[in-house]
């Protein structure tokens, strides 16, 4: 096996936590060596399996990193690559669950009352079933002490973006970002508030587990992996979106790629096999 799949980094792109603005700085590092990745066949019931894993690296043998929300790591991928680099980042679960839904309404248009959203059991608990495929939280916890080579939360995203570069290095990591897929209106910091006020028990109830594992990810997890890392920088002084320069080469190499090798390639068996060959990866 080649060394760049030995260490492959896997990114576990969880709705509405700063993902697409992590794959692309995932983009602007590797450029031709990413790709973004979704199930190549309808018997994956949407997870990223080692066979499909195995096609894109047919189509890409130089892939040094993946990312997609049907990367899962209770998956079969550790059976290829045991050794395999999984990274996510977390939300603050309440914040996040209100997000999801101002995203459905706001960018997929779906006519749904928030009274409605409430009663979806698949988007109860929803970082935690990303996690353990299920809402248990203590397989969740589990795995991502056991299983991840970092994990981050949202709110210390600049923090998380220094302790992969040392991490990585000596590859040389550039960390600077510029954010992407952001709400465009105040529709969650109005709405926030009166959604806490009028339904917080169902909030908390249905996120009740994915408090607790953003708890433990923040408090534990994450104070653990600054210690190893020796990084004692307070998180207020590192800031690398305000110091993001435009690259344009970089930019252009990938969508050079992107564009006219591995999206058309990976859209065509994604309508071969009869699945969507659009949506968020």
């Amino acid at each position: 096996m080649k060394k760049n799949i030995e260490n492959l980094i896997a990114f576990v792109h969880i709705e509405k936590a700063a993902g697409q603005t992590f794959i692309r700085i995932l983009e602007n590092n590797f450029k031709y060596k990413h790709c973004r990745v979704a199930p190549l066949n309808k018997k994956n019931k949407g997870i990223f399996s080692v066979d499909d894993l195995k096609l894109i690296l047919k189509i890409n043998p130089f892939t040094q990193a993946i990312s997609g929300h049907s990367i899962k790591p209770f998956s079969n991928l550790a059976t290829y690559i045991p050794h395999i680099r999984y990274v996510t980042i977390l939300r603050d679960p309440v914040e996040r669950y209100i997000s999801h839904y101002q995203y459905w309404v706001k960018v997929l248009k779906k006519n749904i009352k928030f009274e409605d959203f409430l009663k979806l059991d698949s988007m109860r608990d929803f970082q935690t079933k990303k996690i353990a495929g299920a809402p248990i939280i203590q397989e969740a916890k589990r795995i991502l002490s056991d299983e991840f080579f970092l994990v981050g939360v949202l709110e210390n995203f600049d923090y998380f973006l220094a302790l992969l570069k040392i991490k990585l290095s000596p590859y040389e990591f550039n960390c600077e970002y510029k954010k992407k897929n952001v709400a465009k209106n105040n529709f969650l910091k109005v709405n926030i508030d009166q959604k806490l006020e009028k339904y917080k028990k169902e909030i908390l109830f249905n996120n009740r587990n994915d408090i607790e594992l953003y708890s433990y990810a923040k408090n534990y997890i994450f104070q653990k992996q600054k210690e190893a890392a020796l990084l004692t920088t307070n998180e207020k002084n590192i800031d690398f979106e305000n110091s993001y320069h435009y690259q344009m080469k970089n930019e252009l190499i990938g969508k050079l790629y992107r564009n006219l090798y591995y999206g058309p390639i990976f859209s065509f068996l994604r309508y071969k096999n009869g699945l969507d060959i659009k949506g968020s990866y």
